[in-house]
């Protein structure tokens, strides 16, 4: 019994990093923009509307192909871009342009 119960404990775990390591990086959208925009001082309703929106759009691009990119990448990308700005953009960016590929 305690032998089944480390084997299932331990698929588990590995599914949910296999399975967290697939998905799309969470990044919050307004604190990226707003941050941009103070640190550029262009705080505008214009400004911070229009990073917001291209932001959302790259997420959309990138979570369209994201499962099929490889995992080498992905990983790469993830860590370059944490290190830089939490920006969809950014991802997008690293990951080979407007597709991904």
């Amino acid at each position: 019994m305690k032998l089944l119960l480390s084997v299932l404990a331990a698929s588990f775990v590995a599914f949910s990093g296999a399975n967290a390591r697939t998905r799309l990086p969470e990044y919050n959208i307004d604190a990226h923009c707003k941050d941009i925009a103070t640190a550029t001082s262009m705080l505008s309703r214009g400004m911070l509307d229009k990073c917001v929106i291209n932001e959302l759009k790259a997420r959309e691009r990138l979570g369209a192909v994201w499962v099929a990119l490889p995992d080498v990448r992905r990983d790469r990308c993830v860590a370059a871009v944490r290190r830089i700005s939490h920006s969809y953009l950014l991802l997008e960016a690293c990951m080979g342009g407007r597709t991904g590929r």
